[in-house]
C-alpha cells in the first residue's frame, strides 16, 4: 500500500492507521469514505477470516461494487490488501517460537494451514517455517 488515509479526495490523500493512500482528485468522496471504512474494518477484524461479502455488507454495498471502488481508489485489490495485512501480522507472530505455526495461521484468519502456507510462500518467497528459522538465526547468532 502506498504510504497515507487522511483528508479526502480533494486533499489528494487519506489515512487509515499507518497506511497512507494517494487519492486522485476525481475520485468521489463517497468512494474514499467507503475505502476508509473498509481499511478501518480490516485493521480491527482481519483476524476473523471474513469473506469480502461481509466487508461489503458492513459498508452497505455489493461485493463487486466494493472491489471496483477499492481498486479505483487505492490501485490495489481488496483481497491483496487484506492478505498483506494478515501476513504482516503472521510474520510478527512467527518471531515468537512459543507460538506454533498452525496457531499463527488461525490467529491471522486462515482456517486451512495448507492455504496459509501457499499464500505465505507465494508472497514472501519462503514457507512460514523457513521464515521463522531465518528470523531466529539472524536475531540470535550462535555464541562463540
Amino acid at each position: 500500500m502506498r504510504p497515507g488515509l487522511e483528508g479526502s479526495s480533494r486533499s489528494g490523500g487519506i489515512r487509515s492507521g499507518s497506511t497512507v493512500l494517494q487519492v486522485p482528485v476525481e475520485i468521489p468522496r463517497q468512494h474514499v469514505e467507503i475505502v476508509r471504512s473498509v481499511l478501518q474494518f480490516i485493521e480491527r477484524r482481519f483476524r476473523d477470516g471474513m469473506p469480502l461479502a461481509s466487508l461489503a455488507r458492513n459498508v452497505g454495498v455489493s461485493r463487486s461494487h466494493l472491489c471496483r471502488v477499492f481498486r479505483r481508489v487505492t490501485g490495489q485489490s481488496l483481497k491483496a490488501v487484506l492478505t498483506r495485512r494478515r501476513l504482516q501480522a503472521a510474520k510478527e507472530m512467527l518471531r515468537d517460537q512459543r507460538v506454533m505455526i498452525h496457531q499463527v495461521a488461525v490467529r491471522v484468519g486462515y482456517r486451512d494451514m495448507s492455504h496459509f502456507d501457499r499464500v505465505f510462500r507465494r508472497l514472501e518467497g519462503q514457507t512460514p517455517t523457513n521464515y521463522r528459522r531465518r528470523y531466529t538465526s539472524q536475531s540470535h547468532p550462535p555464541m562463540r
